[in-house]
């Protein structure tokens, strides 16, 4: 191990595979890189999925360590094997969900709920304290998350970004694998509420 240089205009980030064996490298935003290096330096793959536009906004390894997940803001995030390094998938937020969808697709809304306290046995101060703070009969219920199945087609709530802004809210923001690598989930910055 040693230091060495990598293949950058300017470097976003590093991140090492979850085995040790590979170092991943990124470049800025204005260019679209991902440099896969072994620990002793060595460029082993050179990855660029276009040429003009914004780069890499993301990278995430899997727990494996056989996939890496290189999410762009062109709103896609593309997925790379360990073997190859090439890309063997790439997936998009659809801006509307529309049949035949072979997913469900669930929408978080509020379960507003009531406490009914008046018949429990409490201590004298207790209940006098309840009662002065407006408590004692689900006055002041709170609500529980609920999740509601959705019909399709749907359409997904976006944001235009501001042009003039550097940084724009738009493409891959957040990714994250599951455990065992079978799955991820992301965010598209421009459409917040969904992942």
């Amino acid at each position: 191990m040693g230091v060495f240089a990598v293949d950058t205009l300017d470097l976003a980030g590093v991140e090492w595979s979850p085995d040790d064996s590979a170092i991943v490298a990124w470049d800025s935003l204005l260019e679209y890189k991902v440099l896969i290096y072994s620990p002793d330096g060595r460029c082993l793959f050179k990855y660029s999925a276009y040429e003009s536009g914004l780069g890499v906004k993301t990278v995430g390894w899997s727990p494996c360590g056989q996939f890496l997940a290189v999410g762009s803001y062109d709103q896609s995030v593309r997925i790379l094997n360990h073997l190859t390094w090439k890309t063997f998938a790439e997936f998009t937020h659809a801006a509307s969900i529309r049949s035949p969808y072979n997913a469900a697709v669930f929408k978080e809304v509020d379960d507003p709920f009531q406490l009914d306290m008046s018949e429990l046995c409490l201590s004298e101060g207790l209940s006098r304290n309840m009662r002065d703070n407006g408590t004692e009969n689900g006055s002041e219920g709170g609500s529980r998350v609920k999740y509601a199945v959705m019909d399709v087609p749907i359409t997904v709530p976006a944001q235009k970004p501001a042009s003039d802004k550097p940084n724009p809210k738009q493409g891959i923001g957040m990714l994250s694998w599951s455990s065992d690598s079978h799955y991820f989930f992301t965010r598209n910055d421009n459409m917040p509420t969904v992942l």
